[in-house]
């Protein structure tokens, strides 16, 4: 004990105190950190609310707008269209100008697109909503890679992967507003007028809420802690810049194959539920009458359910490390639930009520076990340069999975569309199969991979 001494100070955490080598800088837990958690959830929130703002009232809107489906859909697809080459950028930008830089110029983006969709409103302007929901998309080139960069800069080894899901958990919540919102707020109405004045509605509220939040992050959001939450933190800041460059970084990840196949797994599990939620509307309107209801009501469902299993990983793989045992078992779920899922459809309402909890319990908690998996097989490459080169691909094949999925609703049967989501989400569970994991960060952090 002598060569270690523990590190106290004002406003830190002395609970979550640890104990130093003498000669390193300190490593300090802030109780701010728990503010700058919260402020992002709330950007990350706001991000979402606007992704599928159209595409779950889409019945009404193709009527309002006299518009097909598939134009709907590009409502929420442009954000993945805008993703695509930006990301890679992005991340060089929250890299070399920090959390704060990122989290104002998402949250400048998200108001702005706001305001420009409350001039959408006349039936000739759907052009208008496609530019508003562009402008908006450009905030989720930021925000959507800050989940584990935040967790990372701000929290301690044993808090990441739960700061982390909190922070997927932002997103998710956007997600479930983001169905019920509208829904509530724009009623299939026989009269034009009133749609206009409900779409009226919406918009301001969504661009107010907007402009109270960018304030918010200008007023009280920091960059960093004074000092390092962790080792593995520490010793990313004592790197040498050479090793920190991004086009080098990228190179690296793409001769990583156990990091390409968890590319090939995060893909799969997340375009199939983005297609998913992008085509809900959709798929329901096959078996109800009232689809932009029950899509109201489903969606948030699934969301919640989501939340708590988020939550929930995360605390586990804080506690126990397992990644890949909790991410096989989950998996496996994943694809059972789509299945009974598929079946449920066309039966009483109330029984896809349940089928959408464990959808959601399950497909949407491999997301945040998977990001902590790339991260713990990608140190000490920056989190910005991992996640955002997987978000790139998996944005890529949202595009495709949500063109293909509502091309097979509206030819097809949703029920060979939803079979073909259950397949590729047995193709994610084999490759995860053959997956070597090396627990890199809880090397550093722990000093050995007894897991």
């Amino acid at each position: 004990m002598a060569d270690y001494i523990r590190i106290f100070g004002k406003d830190v955490d002395t609970e979550a105190s640890l104990l130093l080598p003498k000669k390193t800088s300190p490593i300090n837990l802030y109780r701010r950190r728990w503010l700058m958690l919260f402020l992002f959830v709330l950007s990350y929130i706001f991000t979402n609310m606007q992704w599928n703002e159209y595409s779950v009232i889409s019945d009404i809107v193709m009527k309002y707008y006299n518009v097909p489906s598939d134009t709907v859909n590009w409502t929420s697809m442009i954000s993945m269209c805008f993703y695509l080459p930006l990301a890679i950028p992005g991340s060089y930008f929250l890299e070399k100008y920090g959390l704060r830089s990122g989290i104002l110029i998402g949250a400048g983006f998200g108001c702005l697109g706001s305001w420009i969709k409350l001039f959408s409103i006349q039936q000739d302007k759907f052009w208008v909503v496609l530019v508003g929901q562009g402008v908006s998309a450009v905030s989720g080139i930021f925000i959507i890679q800050l989940p584990p960069m935040l967790a990372a800069v701000w929290f301690g080894s044993e808090e990441v992967s739960t700061a982390c899901s909190i922070g997927i958990f932002g997103g998710l919540v956007g997600l479930a507003i983001g169905f019920y919102l509208p829904s509530i707020t724009v009623p299939n109405d026989p009269s034009n007028i009133a749609i206009a004045n409900n779409l009226h509605t919406l918009s301001l509220t969504i661009a107010l809420l907007g402009s109270a939040l960018f304030l918010l992050q200008v007023l009280f959001f920091e960059d960093k802690p004074p000092t390092p939450p962790s080792n593995t933190q520490l010793n990313k800041i004592e790197m040498p810049e050479g090793s920190k460059n991004c086009i080098k970084s990228c190179l690296e990840l793409l001769t990583n194959v156990p990091f390409l196949c968890l590319v090939l797994v995060f893909t799969i599990d997340f375009a199939i539920p983005n297609a998913f939620f992008v085509c809900l509307n959709q798929l329901l309107a096959f078996y109800y009458p009232n689809a932009s209801v029950e899509a109201g009501r489903i969606g948030p469902i699934m969301i919640i359910s989501g939340i708590f299993g988020a939550v929930i990983t995360g605390t586990l793989l804080d506690k126990f490390h397992r990644y890949k045992t909790q991410f096989l078992l989950t998996q496996t779920c994943a694809v059972m639930a789509i299945i009974m899922f598929t079946h449920a459809l066309g039966g009483p309402i109330y029984v896809v009520y349940f089928m959408a909890v464990l959808l959601g319990v399950f497909w949407l908690t491999t997301l945040p076990i998977c990001t902590e998996a790339i991260l713990e097989l990608t140190y000490p490459t920056c989190e910005g340069v991992s996640i955002g080169f997987s978000y790139v691909v998996a944005h890529l094949a949202s595009l495709i999975a949500t063109s293909g999925y509502s091309y097979l609703i509206d030819h097809y049967n949703p029920f060979w569309a939803n079979y073909l989501m259950g397949f590729m989400l047995c193709i994610a569970l084999l490759v995860l199969i053959t997956v070597r994991f090396d627990y890199r960060r809880y090397a550093v952090n722990f000093g050995s991979v007894n897991i």
